[in-house]
């Protein structure tokens, strides 16, 4: 029995030896956090043991344009502090690679998500992304009633919409949008047509000094209504349209612009020839400084709201 309460001994002072060791660990963890060494507030012995309820965000005052490299489509996003846009989300199965984008950059909600217009390669993953992550608001073109889609791509969109109660706004020209620090201005649609194209939203975001132009797919039609509406385009960047088709970015428009950089979003060997070599030759003549996702993967504007600087992927 004596020999029993010997080992028993020995494994209580081996307890209370571990129990030390660890207590003195916690205690130089915490000291090295504390604004006083080894005399912690209760908020920083708080602050130890209690995990963050989310990924720390950035609290950079700098405006993010973000061209996500999905092919041959659309998923732009803007980002200002924890404030954030995403235009577009993409073809079928690009969703999940919108939302691990999103992830890489900490962006664990939406102020607001724009469908630009309705064909599969601006709205293919949108369904993934409203299952995917809390958005607030959900803007889209307004269209005539006979000219609705009835496709299983819109109509998997309008479902998980409603299934997630989220608000949704027909946009009209001149709406505006405050987004922390950013302005958002709808241009166009400026008239009802059947052609999905021109019922693209277009919008530009004022970033203090900085504007970017965004045109969705809107073709030659959609920009003279612009042009003619008079309302003030000009921007340093412009996200051309339709993927640098022909059918867009005549040369009057790009003008009146009169942008630094632009960008073409495309997919590598895509079958469509985008871009077009006349808007190829029309960016060079302008001696724009023009960017393509086939080439440049994906691609970052950043600004101060004075500046402007690029970084790629590739």
């Amino acid at each position: 029995m004596a020999k029993k309460s010997k080992h028993k001994g020995l494994y209580s002072l081996f307890v209370i030896l571990v129990a030390v060791a660890l207590a003195f660990f916690v205690l130089m963890e915490i000291s090295a956090r504390c604004s006083k060494p080894f005399l912690p507030t209760w908020d920083e012995v708080f602050a130890f043991f209690t995990p963050d309820e989310e990924p720390a965000v950035p609290l950079s005052d700098d405006w993010e344009m973000h061209v996500i490299d999905v092919g041959n489509a659309d998923s732009i996003l803007f980002t200002n502090r924890k404030q954030s846009v995403l235009i577009d989300a993409g073809e079928r199965g690009d969703g999940q690679k919108v939302l691990d984008y999103l992830q890489e950059q900490n962006v664990t909600r939406l102020d607001y998500v724009i469908a630009t217009h309705f064909h599969a390669d601006h709205i293919g993953g949108m369904t993934d992304v409203i299952n995917g992550i809390a958005i607030d608001k959900f803007l889209l073109s307004y269209m005539a009633e006979e000219d609705t889609p009835t496709t299983k791509t819109y109509l998997n969109m309008l479902t998980a919409l409603a299934q997630k109660d989220i608000e949704v706004v027909e946009v009209t020209p001149r709406d505006s949008f405050q987004i922390g620090d950013m302005v958002l201005t709808v241009l166009a649609p400026l008239d009802l047509t059947d052609d999905m194209n021109n019922q693209s939203v277009v919008c530009r975001i004022t970033c203090d000094e900085v504007n970017f132009l965004l045109m969705g797919d809107a073709e030659v039609p959609s920009e003279e209504l612009i042009l003619q509406s008079g309302q003030n385009i000009a921007a340093d960047v412009i996200k051309l349209g339709h993927h640098g088709s022909s059918t867009s970015s005549h040369k009057a428009f790009i003008q009146k612009v009169n942008p630094t950089y632009s960008v073409m979003t495309c997919g590598e060997g895509n079958s469509y020839g985008h871009p077009h070599a006349e808007t190829l030759a029309l960016v060079e003549e302008l001696g724009l400084e023009n960017y393509r996702s086939d080439t440049h993967g994906h691609i970052i504007f950043t600004t101060d709201g004075k500046t402007v600087s690029v970084g790629t992927e590739k």
